[in-house]
């Protein structure tokens, strides 16, 4: 009985990876790297030269570099639906003998940066520790209905902390999962209750 609920749950709430291009800023174009944007002069991609960060980036040879608390951002072609979990991975780095300028991570849903709105934010002045990369995520889940539901979902990646500071950023990566609306538990619950009390009646 109880795996028959648990796999009546979790009917369509499987994860779908959302689809950031050039997720480790590998890819040249622009400033910042294919499908990367941003009006900021003083960020861009960055070439590790083997003595930048003690292990290295964690993926290629380039990361993306923001100073202070200016940010860049991209457009996906994923669109904000309805009760959907959305989360952004990302790991952002210190690089050695320069300071950290933190990490400010935004979720954001429009046609364009400028008309968006803000859907989630998330702040983090700590340092992953000279020369280190840290793993740092973002979640929001929409609602059922919104003004911004079918608008692309925009992520936005920059620094905290005003001065000569700098972050780093690399492997960016994000997924959606459905999550079922109340109604939908509560028609769960209730076939659940009637399946025990149908097996419970046959077993007397």
């Amino acid at each position: 009985m109880r795996l028959l609920l648990l796999a009546v749950v979790g009917i369509g709430l499987h994860a779908a990876p959302l689809n950031i291009v050039n997720p480790s800023f590998e890819l040249g174009g622009g400033q910042f790297g294919t499908a990367w944007q941003g009006t900021c002069g003083s960020c861009g991609t960055y070439v590790d030269s083997g003595f930048d960060f003690t292990f290295g980036p964690p993926d290629g040879m380039r990361t993306l570099y923001v100073n202070s608390t200016v940010g860049v951002h991209q457009v996906l072609s994923d669109l904000a639906q309805p009760d959907m979990a959305n989360t952004i991975n990302v790991m952002v780095g210190d690089r050695l003998f320069v300071p950290f300028a933190g990490s400010t991570m935004r979720l954001c849903a429009g046609p364009n940066l400028g008309s968006a709105t803000l859907l989630a934010q998330v702040t983090n002045l700590a340092s992953p520790g000279d020369g280190l990369f840290d793993a740092r995520s973002l979640s929001f889940t929409t609602p059922t209905s919104a003004p911004y539901l079918g608008q692309n979902l925009i992520v936005w990646l920059g620094g905290a902390i005003n001065g000569s500071l700098q972050t780093h950023y690399d492997l960016v990566s994000g997924d959606a999962t459905p999550t079922p609306e109340p109604a939908a538990w509560l028609m769960v619950a209730g076939a659940g209750l009637y399946l025990v009390r149908r097996r419970t009646l046959v077993a007397a």
